[in-house]
């Protein structure tokens, strides 16, 4: 175990020598409060809560912890010391672990610095911290399968740019994530009827309230909403108040592609 220990003292050391730690924290809890407080627009929700702030946070990880697990191998490759490393009397998974826990530890310290966002939001909302403590276990455990895989992609190859392209979420526009989070900020706490004028829907396809809680679900078909190229369908949650709760896209990027207007006689029946 002191292998690994040295091992991890010395990734650590490369991290925070250079500034690619510094970097990734900044960057990390920039783009989490301006997606919450800016994009999400907290303060003008009427019945503001964290969960959009936890839902973003396996986009946040798609982009930048390939930042972080970009060189742990491929530095050592290009540098032409992974075979110094591999020569010494270590054993193989004494170096991956010790990899794998430093960039690990980069991650796990800006989720911990991110506490500040739910310790500041509770100075003038309740919160139950049950359910932040449980969403930050996900978010380490979630985590930890990003940086393993980061580490994976990192061996195959010495160019620490091909490393980090190689772990970016896909770039197909009508895969747009991040977007579909923004269009859910503007219509989260907002009644049907408002929700529909700003997503431009027509009347829903399918309207179903709960007996026993009260919820209302409106299923749309979200095929002219300008922001996608695909058709697909959009789920609108109410709760008891009448005020959206959450938003679903369906069909994202599916490969559907025919314009019902320009449909054939076939495709009409």
């Amino acid at each position: 175990m002191s292998n690994t220990i040295t091992i991890y003292r010395r990734e650590m050391g490369h991290y925070f020598t250079s500034p690619i730690a510094y970097i990734f924290i900044c960057a990390f809890l920039g783009v989490m409060a301006v997606y919450f407080f800016l994009f999400n627009g907290f303060f003008q929700q009427q019945n503001p809560d964290l969960r959009s702030y936890f839902v973003a946070f396996p986009f946040a990880f798609a982009l930048l912890i390939p930042a972080v697990t970009m060189r742990l191998w491929s530095e050592e490759k290009k540098a032409g010391t992974v075979e110094v490393l591999m020569t010494l009397p270590l054993k193989s998974w004494e170096v991956v672990l010790g990899k794998f826990l430093a960039g690990y530890t980069v991650i796990a310290l800006t989720l911990l610095l991110t506490l500040t966002i739910p310790i500041t939001i509770s100075f003038i909302l309740e919160i139950q911290w049950g359910i932040v403590f449980s969403s930050y276990v996900g978010a380490l455990l979630l985590a930890a399968v990003y940086v393993a895989v980061g580490a994976w992609v990192s061996a195959l190859t010495q160019n620490q740019i091909v490393a980090l392209s190689r772990v970016e979420p896909n770039s197909d526009p009508k895969l747009d994530f991040p977007r579909a989070l923004m269009m859910e900020s503007k219509v989260k706490g907002k009644p049907p009827a408002e929700c529909e004028k700003e997503l431009e829907l027509g009347p829903p396809v399918v309207s179903v309230r709960s007996d026993a809680t009260n919820l209302l679900t409106q299923l749309y078909d979200a095929r002219l909403i300008k922001e996608f190229g695909a058709p697909h369908y959009c789920i609108l949650k109410f709760d008891e108040q009448n005020m959206c709760d959450d938003v679903e896209f369906l069909g994202v990027g599916a490969s559907t592609k025919k314009d019902p207007s320009k449909a054939g006689p076939s495709d009409k029946d």
